[in-house]
């Protein structure tokens, strides 16, 4: 049993038996933090040690322990205190628990898991317990608002980079927000992170069929890893208990692992805000469609989610309708518009000098996280030749830390002798890509995105499958005149050299692209949702009639 906390003579005091020494000391650390001391048993013997000891103003109470039932100290109890509040707490929610504690005159019932937050509402609702300090909220009790964003891809960047514009732009304003990023990609360390941003890594894992995930690095079965991340997210969100949480892409999670997470969140007494966050373009529409509906992700979103954040234009593409977000009321889904990097990174003057290039046309192929993009570099290196006898073009590769390294080094050996520098990663991407005069790449959101909104040319070769994502954004651009398409089954250096001479020699995208402003209308919208009062959880003790 843990030595008691100390107290001043009148302040209330809780016992709380419970066999799980992880939980019960993070519990008891939470209350006494918030004016609750809190005395820990780990069985029954040790209980009954203390309350012969000591009085105590109420009794958290586990039911599986030991050495024995603790609905049968609760009888016990009842014997010599018939008025003491029990709390009962069990992570088996059966009718015949709830039933015999309820019978015995316990207070409430909690369904484990539960936040912390619960715990201390609890106490205070039910038990009548009143904390000698508020509970703490958002930052540790210090001001201000935290916030838990979700970014699940373990293969590219795109998604993390999106969350890190997003971040870094809800951290700059007032209240202070502090953000906790989850991370699936092993790569998160490129980025650089603003004040008031950190991250938890959770175990890699890559999609490997439909519905289908396996762990990147770990030499673990999937149902292992599955397992580490769902209780990783659920654990951080119980520490952190932030005030809003934001999901990127995945409703449902990576192996519906956020599901715990979410009817966690929900059942709060002040619960936080559930965001989720979209892209334009997903997939087919009939495919998301078909996913969605089988997943039971259309009652989720009506559910748990408050609000959903379509990052793109309805005049672009109506993500409401293809997806059939539209079934949601209309005030729940917001469309913020493209979400980039802020412009106004370092001049191209400046960016071209430290390249050593002077006025010749600067061609940058770059395609993200890089794991899927040699065939694309491949083809783009054999046409600088040709592309080279029409212009005195230079070309900076910027392959991506995901790259497989046999694929890196195939490259560099192959850009030997040509005006070519080959880099893993590039720190500042956005100016380099402000200062190409060509950006050759695959159609992810970011990239295109990022070179639009700088008025740089692009020449655009869309992923094959299995989504249809990049497909339909590539097109839909090429249509509009926004990019030169390469079909990615064409794909050969002829094709390439020819698209790119003629985005050289052609204008630059019109100004003014519609949309740019994704990035301060997203954070905008997510201090809009933190100041906004959620409603009250669902009540703690359903009574058996």
């Amino acid at each position: 049993m843990d030595a008691p906390s100390t107290s001043t003579p009148n302040a209330p005091r809780v016992l709380l038996v419970d066999d799980q020494p992880t939980f019960a000391r993070n519990a008891a650390r939470f209350l006494d933090a918030i004016g609750l001391p809190t005395e820990v048993a780990s069985d029954l013997c040790g209980a009954r040690r203390a309350m012969a000891e000591r009085t105590f103003s109420a009794l958290c109470l586990d039911v599986r322990l030991t050495d024995g039932d603790g609905l049968d100290l609760l009888e016990e109890v009842r014997m010599v205190d018939p008025r003491l509040p029990v709390l009962v707490m069990s992570a088996e929610d059966s009718a015949a628990h709830r039933q015999r504690a309820e019978r015995l005159g316990a207070v409430g019932f909690l369904p484990k898991p539960f936040s912390l937050r619960t715990l201390a509402d609890a106490l205070r609702d039910m038990a009548g317990v009143e904390p000698s300090a508020p509970a703490p909220r958002g930052r540790g009790g210090r001001g201000g608002f935290t916030v838990v964003m979700y970014s699940h891809d373990g293969y590219g960047l795109g998604h993390l980079r999106r969350n890190v514009n997003i971040a870094s732009r809800l951290v700059d304003g007032d209240p202070p927000v502090d953000v906790l990023l989850l991370v699936g990609s092993p790569s998160a360390s490129v980025f650089a992170l603003p004040k008031g941003v950190d991250t938890v890594k959770l175990p890699s894992v890559i999609k490997v069929g439909t519905d289908r995930w396996e762990p990147r690095n770990l030499r673990m079965t999937a149902g292992a890893a599955a397992d580490i991340r769902a209780r990783l997210v659920q654990r951080t969100v119980e520490l952190v208990q932030p005030d809003l949480f934001l999901v990127d892409h995945v409703p449902h999670g990576v192996a519906d692992e956020l599901l715990p997470t979410l009817r966690l969140l929900r059942g709060m007494r002040h619960r936080p805000r559930t965001v989720l966050g979209l892209r334009d373009i997903l997939d087919a529409p009939e495919v998301v469609r078909d996913g969605w509906r089988r997943a039971g992700v259309y009652d989720t979103l009506r559910d748990l989610y408050d609000a959903v954040l379509v990052y793109g234009r309805p005049e672009i593409f109506d993500t409401a309708a293809a997806y059939g977000l539209d079934l949601l009321p209309p005030e729940r889904v917001h469309y913020c518009g493209y979400v980039c990097a802020p412009c106004g990174g370092r001049p191209a003057r400046q960016v071209r000098t430290s390249l050593g290039i002077g006025d010749g046309p600067l061609v940058v192929v770059t395609a993200g996280g890089g794991h899927d993009a040699g065939p694309m570099m491949e083809a783009t290196l054999g046409a600088v030749p040709a592309i080279v006898a029409r212009t005195d073009a230079t070309f900076v590769f910027v392959t991506g830390p995901l790259m497989p390294p046999f694929v890196r080094n195939a490259l560099v050996r192959r850009a030997e002798g040509l005006p070519v520098r080959i880099n893993t990663t590039e720190p500042d991407l956005p100016s380099l890509v402000g200062a190409a005069d060509v950006v050759v790449t695959m159609a992810g959101y970011n990239t295109i995105v990022e070179a639009l909104s700088q008025r740089t040319r692009v020449v655009v070769v869309p992923r094959s499958g299995p989504s249809a994502e990049q497909r339909m954004r590539a097109t839909r651009l090429a249509a509009s005149g926004h990019v030169h398409l390469v079909e990615p089954d064409d794909l050969a250096p002829e094709q390439v050299a020819e698209r790119v001479i003629a985005a050289l020699a052609g204008p630059p995208p019109a100004a003014g692209w519609e949309g740019l402003d994704g990035t301060e209308n997203a954070a905008a919208r997510l201090r809009e949702l933190l100041h906004r009062e959620a409603p009250a959880g669902p009540a703690l003790l359903e009574r058996q009639a």
